[in-house]
């Protein structure tokens, strides 16, 4: 499992220096993706639940929890759908695709590491969530 345990910790690292900027400067944030400044407090808010989401990741991540990596590949490969969705809505900037790949990219790895750690059949795995 040390594969998918560094996976989830470096998308947790990722998400928690987004969700900083997100929280702390959304305006820079946003002007990297093309995207209009805003005066709106929900960037900040998104910044501080995907922060919040990033410490999860990098705490849980030690305890081995093979059910809640493979929730988080679910989740992070849904994001993509849900985004695509709110743009062809017309209520999301096609520039919130780019969020997306961030999301893909790390789901992809968690999985590959996933399978890379059960081939190799580390037997160190707890989980908290089954008891």
């Amino acid at each position: 499992m040390l594969r998918t345990i560094r996976s989830l910790r470096w998308f947790g690292w990722y998400a928690v220096s987004t969700g900083l900027l997100a929280a702390l400067a959304p305006n820079l944030l946003l002007s990297l993706f093309g995207m209009p400044a805003t005066t709106e407090v929900w960037p900040r808010v998104a910044g501080m639940l995907v922060g919040f989401i990033g410490v999860l990741h990098m705490n849980v991540s030690p305890i081995d929890l093979r059910r809640y990596a493979m929730t988080t590949v679910i989740l992070r490969l849904s994001v993509p759908l849900i985004f695509g969705w709110w743009v062809i809505a017309g209520v999301g900037p096609w520039q919130l695709l780019f969020f997306a790949g961030a999301d893909v990219v790390g789901a992809i790895a968690t999985l590959w590491s996933l399978r890379a750690d059960q081939q190799t059949g580390n037997p160190r795995q707890t989980s908290a969530i089954a008891h």
